[in-house]
């Protein structure tokens, strides 16, 4: 099983995926802008994009 952490801060949207050895599998840092909701929008399509659905 994978894990998955994201941490939306007020100027910079940071997310990683870790595998089930603990090895980063995937990560991306996007300005966070105005919008949370967009910018977690966003992190939902990079992680779709990669593979990594829920």
């Amino acid at each position: 099983m994978a894990g998955i952490g994201i941490d939306i801060g007020s100027t910079a949207t940071k997310a990683v995926v870790a595998d089930p050895s603990g090895a980063i599998a995937f990560n991306l840092v996007i300005p966070t802008g105005f919008s949370s909701v967009e910018v977690a929008e966003q992190v939902h399509r990079a992680f779709s994009c990669e593979g990594f659905e829920a």
